[in-house]
């Protein structure tokens, strides 16, 4: 279970640290937050020993991107993950993403590009920007989007957001949370991080955006580097310049699973993601008004940067987020 009141713990390399540790490797600033202090596990990737035997099951039969359309059961996916909450992925996601997202300055538009059948992304932008866009590539996830944008939804978010709602600071009620969404709402866009665009534009017109995020989405989209590489720069040329991009993903893994069924996750390094943002024009050097000392900063909180959080790097048991700033316009976009 998450643990939100542990202030030591034990990293996933074994050594004891505070709950949170900058550094400066390649000039990138990094949380590491200890796996033992949130519990977090990752319960349904390759990695784990434990579902060693998940592979070998229903045939041993590993799917990949050609067969979301017909295989991936959105349902499910949110049966799975969104229910109990349990799985660590969705709990990294749920208690770092609000603290970032806490250090943001209001700004005009958000995209949460590979959303899935998912909101709690927009929810925890809800006070942040004006207009919010969700895009996924499949049918079944953005009609799930739409039933609950247009209040028909049977999914119950309650758990999911309750979490959402404790590292606010507690003081609001889930329906309100929801309808504070839905007003922001400016559309539910296909997505394609193979093509380009790699969105259809909105119904304003908007293709553009101040903020993107996109979560577990561009490793179990590629089969290749030179695909997830691609499908960085593609995504990204949809920021504005001097936009900012909050990806989450895995690390080292080759698979994952969930409704009885197993999907294959494109194995990555953190340095060969990072070299992919770097390629696509994201700064990943922190910014001097952003500066952190620890020894300066008791209460180890990274002070907020101008219009936004410095570039700051989160890791827990092979699942990272990382928050960084487009400063360079790629003038080649019709280039695939």
């Amino acid at each position: 279970m998450i643990d939100l009141n542990a202030e030591t713990a034990t990293n996933h390399t074994g050594h004891d640290q505070k709950d949170q540790q900058i550094r400066d490797n390649n000039h990138l600033p990094q949380i590491f937050h200890s796996s033992a202090q949130f519990g977090l596990t990752n319960q349904s990737c390759s990695n784990n020993k434990e579902n060693e035997g998940i592979a070998n099951s229903t045939n041993g039969e590993i799917l990949d991107r050609t067969h979301f359309l017909e295989k991936f059961d959105a349902k499910a996916y949110l049966k799975d993950f969104y229910t109990k909450v349990d799985d660590a992925a969705m709990q990294m996601v749920l208690i770092f993403l609000p603290n970032v997202v806490a250090r943001f300055d209001h700004a005009e538009s958000l995209l949460d590009f590979g959303a899935g059948p998912t909101i709690h992304v927009a929810v925890c932008f809800r006070h942040k920007v004006d207009e919010i866009y969700l895009a996924d590539y499949l049918p079944q996830n953005r009609n799930e989007l739409t039933k609950w944008a247009d209040g028909r939804c049977d999914f119950d978010w309650t758990a999911t957001l309750k979490i959402i709602d404790c590292r606010e600071g507690g003081d609001c009620n889930i329906t309100t949370m929801e309808r504070e969404t839905r007003e922001k709402m400016r559309g539910i866009l296909h997505c394609d991080c193979h093509t380009y665009p790699a969105i259809e534009s909105a119904p304003n017109g908007r293709n553009k955006f101040d903020i993107i995020t996109t979560f577990f989405t561009l490793e179990y989209c590629c089969n290749t580097q030179h695909e997830y590489s691609e499908a960085i720069r593609r995504v990204t040329l949809h920021l504005k310049p001097g936009g900012w991009l909050i990806m989450g993903g895995i690390l080292e893994e080759t698979w994952c699973s969930f409704g009885g069924r197993k999907f294959t996750c494109l194995y990555i390094t953190r340095d060969f993601m990072l070299d992919c943002l770097r390629q696509a024009g994201m700064c990943l050097k922190h910014i001097s008004d952003s500066s952190y000392n620890t020894e300066e900063n008791g209460d180890n909180e990274m002070p907020p940067g101008k219009n936004g959080p410095c570039c700051m790097f989160f890791e827990v048991n092979g699942m990272f987020i990382v928050c960084c700033r487009k400063t360079i316009q790629n003038e080649d976009e019709n280039s695939v």
